[in-house]
């Protein structure tokens, strides 16, 4: 393994290894060899190698990225050196189990992965992790009725209406109580394998999966109990979005990008980062972390990490979250805290952010070695109860006495300490997720078009497709509607422009573009029929191709080819259709809004104007800002009206509702802060597209604008007066809601 740690340093320090590098090098080495993990990192790397070889990114992720090995293997991304990451927090002279080495491939090939890691090591020697469903009330219920002979729809009547139809009821409840918590069902876990040399089921008894796999009886913690070592190998979208972005520049340039040598100080991606401009981002896109980003205005990949971590819940409690922003924008100096302490947390302000904090300060106050402070770490994060936290601050209190620590300094640091109890990451772990979310803003800032074809694609993130659409044309992509003769199943790069998908298409969907794009092998379509005869699509997938404009190649009006859809489906014979065009008078096409709309309704985005474009008529004198110039407007009072694309409801220590929005107008996102008062006046479907009047003061947070609104209502309840084009799309989109 030595040999290729040292071809792996080649490659990741072309300039030579940093300070430290050796040394760190020999005791990772020297600790893996004892411990007999060699095996399990040569496994690793030899899948990930299969990866790496069809160019697919890979991201070790989680406690992994703390090894110096794993990162010179390829394993993972994050070079421990430059972020200060203690190889303690993953493997050290204590721990018994094997470390976790879990790896995130490109969701695309992730299959291909699993498949080549089980037939690398088959013969019974690799198998899928199960995960275990258990029985719950309802579930118990229903089983123990069928064993009384009940059928289902006898079942789902009671379930439904809570009534029995004989005597039966209180002994099949009574019988069911016995069998809630035993397991119910075996299914595969999405990415967990086990590999054994003796074979797994020396450890584990298998049995066959409908995927025609063998899967352990035991879940995960079973599986690590007897002493097998799990390897999770999970898909991931954004991976998949950087692998498709870089084949579509490679395509483009005739050269690949090499993702984990980007610049890191690249002037136009941090001005985009400090902007929180990050829409589209995995991990920098939800609001909060906006917000954050602005705060903070991050430098490089290493201020990514801390706004990762600080948004958790344990990082940001207590306070700490605007500690650490303050201090980290020079608004307030970092208070020392204890020399040995103010070295552990000096990049961070004095600020724990990290579970590696944790360790890490237990062993400079104490004295113990790395063994002793991360079981310290563990025993913090599963304290279970109140009397366990108790137990634990007299044992940390009692220790920094001893260590000559005052007293007020170890209790504020246990306050600390012990919100790591809620979820929080390790600096290897923040680290995993910060080196591919800069990638990902590298790529949208410099190679827009290449990145949103490839996000448009494979993300599956917080927004609906059309807040990305939005967010590519601000940044001056454009995109064209699809095209039978031009488009793929999916988003494609048609020239200078992004052009729909066909599965994209209401009622069409990916099996019936794959018989277009089969059919089309044959010759570019000449004309409707011409193209029913050779596709054989049903008349519905048809005609939404017709009103989506994917038919407009044909140059002849819409309703010129609803009719020849009519004519072509009404042939000589039941079945049979006209392959020929019928000659048709040409008459008027739709008008633009009714084109708009129905694309709208088929596609769910428009290639055009924005949705509230077709308001701005109605809005004239009922609105006093947008978007675009709400920073200098704080502390004012404005209307603005915006399209809902993201709400998240929280409740104050009193119980009552907060709700968060997140519209959109021509111009940008903005946010909206709906308090109690008002909220209550918001109808309890509360979930239409639009667009609403949102009334409020414009408050400023640091660099982050955004409304305490004291009114929400729907464009139709603020207005009379709007253009026949608005009361269409009300009837046919504010009415129905959409995919918020």
């Amino acid at each position: 393994m030595l040999g290729l740690c040292r071809a792996g340093a080649l490659r990741r320090y072309p300039a030579g290894p940093p300070e430290g590098f050796e040394a760190r090098l020999e005791r990772e080495l020297s600790l893996i060899e004892r411990k007999n993990f060699t095996g399990y990192f040569l496994v690793v790397w030899d899948i990930v190698q299969f990866a790496r070889r069809r160019s697919a990114p890979v991201a070790g992720r989680g406690s992994g990225a703390s090894s110096l090995v794993a990162y010179l293997l390829g394993i993972t991304n994050v070079c421990p050196l430059a972020h200060r990451i203690p190889f303690e927090r993953f493997l050290n002279e204590g721990r018994q189990d094997y470390p976790d080495l879990d790896v995130d491939f490109c969701w695309r090939i992730r299959d291909e992965v699993l498949d080549y890691a089980l037939a690398r090591w088959g013969g019974g020697r690799a198998a899928m992790v199960c995960t275990h469903g258990m029985f719950q009330t309802a579930s118990a219920i229903r089983e123990t009725a069928k064993a009384f002979g009940m059928s289902d729809e006898q079942i789902s009547t009671v379930v439904k209406e809570g009534e029995w139809e004989d005597g039966r009821g209180s002994q099949i409840v009574e019988l069911a109580r016995w069998i809630e918590g035993l397991l119910h069902t075996i299914s595969v876990h999405p990415g967990g394998i086990v590999i054994a040399p003796e074979g797994v089921d020396a450890h584990s008894p298998l049995q066959p999966a409908a995927k025609g796999v063998n899967v352990t009886q035991y879940d995960k913690d079973g599986v690590e109990a007897v002493g097998l070592v799990k390897i999770d190998l999970l898909g991931n979208r954004s991976l998949s979005t950087i692998r498709a972005a870089t084949d579509l520049v490679a395509a483009r340039t005739g050269e690949r990008l090499d993702i984990e040598s980007l610049p890191a100080g690249d002037g136009p991606t941090i001005a985009m980062l400090q902007a929180g401009d990050t829409v589209g981002c995995n991990q920098l896109e939800s609001p909060a972390m906006r917000s954050l980003l602005r705060a903070i205005r991050p430098a490089g990949t290493a201020d990514l990490m801390k706004a990762l971590a600080l948004i958790r819940p344990g990082a940001a409690s207590l306070g700490m979250k605007d500690a650490f922003i303050r201090r980290h924008r020079g608004l307030e100096p970092v208070p020392p805290i204890d020399p040995r302490v103010d070295a552990v947390l000096a990049d961070t302000h004095g600020v724990m952010l990290y579970e590696d904090d944790v360790m890490q300060t237990a062993a400079a106050l104490l004295g113990v070695e790395p063994a002793r402070a991360d079981r310290f770490r563990k025993a913090v994060q599963k304290c279970r109860d109140d009397a366990d936290r108790l137990a634990l601050s007299r044992e940390f209190l009692a220790g920094c006495r001893a260590a000559g620590v005052a007293d007020a300094c170890a209790k504020d640091l246990w306050v600390q300490m012990a919100k790591f109890n809620a979820y929080s990451f390790c600096r290897a772990h923040a680290g995993s997720y910060a080196v591919p979310a800069y990638a990902v803003a590298y790529l949208t800032r410099h190679w827009p078009r290449e990145f949103w074809t490839a996000a448009l694609n494979n993300n599956q993130s917080m927004y609906p497709p059309r807040v990305y659409v939005e967010q590519a044309k601000r940044m001056g992509v454009r995109f064209a509607l699809p095209d039978v003769n031009r488009s793929e199943a999916e988003f494609c790069l048609d020239g200078d422009v992004i052009r729909a998908g066909l599965g994209r298409v209401a009622g069409v969907g990916p099996g019936a573009a794959a018989a277009v794009l089969a059919a089309r092998r044959g010759g570019p379509f000449t004309g409707l029929c011409d193209f029913a005869a050779r596709t054989r699509l049903p008349k519905p997938a048809v005609r939404a191709l017709v009103l989506c404009g994917a038919m407009d190649c044909f140059t002849r009006p819409r309703p010129t080819l609803m009719l020849e859809l009519a004519l072509c489906h009404g042939g000589p014979a039941p079945g049979a259709l006209l392959t020929t065009e019928p000659a048709l008078p040409i008459g008027r096409d739709f008008d633009p809004g009714r084109k708009f709309l129905d694309e709208w309704n088929l596609l769910g985005f428009s290639v055009g104007p924005h949705m509230l474009s077709l308001y701005r008529p109605g809005l004239t004198g009922l609105t006093g800002a947008d978007s675009r110039g709400l920073g200098a407007l704080v502390g004012r009072t404005v209307v603005i009206a915006g399209m809902l694309e993201a709400r998240r409801l929280t409740r104050t220590q009193a119980g009552r509702e907060v709700l968060f929005l997140t519209l959109d107008d021509e111009y940008g996102l903005f946010e909206a802060t709906v308090f109690p008062a008002a909220a209550r006046e918001l109808p309890r479907t509360f979930d239409a597209y639009g667009p609403y009047a949102v009334s409020g003061k414009v408050e400023r947070q640091y660099d982050s604008v955004g409304i305490a609104a004291e009114r929400v209502v729907v464009f139709s309840q603020q207005t009379a007066a709007k253009p026949q084009a608005v009361t269409d799309v009300e009837k046919r989109i504010c009415r129905t809601g959409s995919n918020i």
